[in-house]
């Protein structure tokens, strides 16, 4: 099941790439953090964004990973994108691990 939605999630990143990366630039916000559901919604779309386009394995999507763990200022945004580096090999992942833990 993992390799099959891992498959799919690659495969609509692969094809809808330039699209993701609107919808995710699109949504950034700057406004405090807040729990009402018009930001839950933004943030969970951009971090679904986030999650398909990281399937990819590609530097730019990983640095999108990396930029977002690293200005995170919630820990909704922190983890989402913590789970994009943990299933991308690479120097990215071990520094946002090691940075987690600490």
């Amino acid at each position: 099941i993992l390799a099959a939605l891992k498959f799919a999630k690659r495969s609509l990143a692969a094809e809808f790439e330039k699209d993701l990366l609107k919808m995710y630039h699109d949504l950034e916000d700057d406004v405090p953090y807040g729990i009402d559901e018009k930001q839950v919604g933004k943030r969970r779309l951009r971090n679904t964004c986030l999650s398909i386009l990281s399937t990819l394995e590609q530097p730019d999507t990983i640095s999108l990973c990396t930029a977002q763990f690293d200005s995170a200022t919630s820990m909704t945004n922190s983890i989402a994108a913590l789970e994009c580096l943990a299933s991308t090999p690479g120097l990215e992942r071990t520094k946002a691990l090691q940075e987690f833990y600490q």
